[in-house]
């Protein structure tokens, strides 16, 4: 009887020790915030945006250095364009070209350049507005744009 507790004792403290770390493990890698922002909050209606009514704002080509797996510095230059869908926030985007190009920096540094050389355009400009997006939901302001497009990218 005593071996049959111990056992179940032993047993019940593994799957515990293994449920903790999984589900630390989901919210170190951020597996689990996705879940839990999903579960807790209903998502809005998607806004439709006209074509037509979209105007492109070119940001200022930006510059960064990265290093390689050896240590090597190269050159990484990306030019991005916002789309508006409202008039009145291009004055808005204008005004804060400094803070997106900091954002921007702030999200290409974090990579190395083998990551960041290897990546297609497209995956850049996900890795772009996902930062820009989340950079500022953080410093709770509104996004004036609704799309971001990459329009230069030189790897050097």
């Amino acid at each position: 009887m005593k071996k049959i507790i111990a056992a179940s004792l032993i047993s019940a403290c593994v799957v515990a020790l293994l449920g903790g770390g999984a589900g630390y493990f989901a919210l170190k890698t951020g597996k689990l915030q996705g879940l839990i922002a999903a579960a807790g909050s209903s998502s809005p209606a998607p806004v439709t945006v006209n074509p037509a009514n979209l105007s492109y704002i070119t940001m200022p080509e930006t510059i960064v250095t990265l290093s390689d797996q050896r240590g090597a510095h190269h050159y990484v230059l990306i030019e991005v364009a916002l789309a508006v869908a409202d008039k009145d926030k291009q004055s808005v985007v204008r005004a804060d070209e400094s803070l997106y190009q900091s954002i921007i920096v702030s999200a290409l540094s974090q990579k190395s350049f083998d990551d960041i050389q290897y990546m297609k355009v497209p995956d850049i400009r996900d890795l772009l507005a996902k930062a820009l997006k989340k950079e500022l939901e953080n410093r709770h302001t509104a996004i004036p744009f609704c799309d971001v497009l990459v329009t230069k990218a030189v790897f050097q």
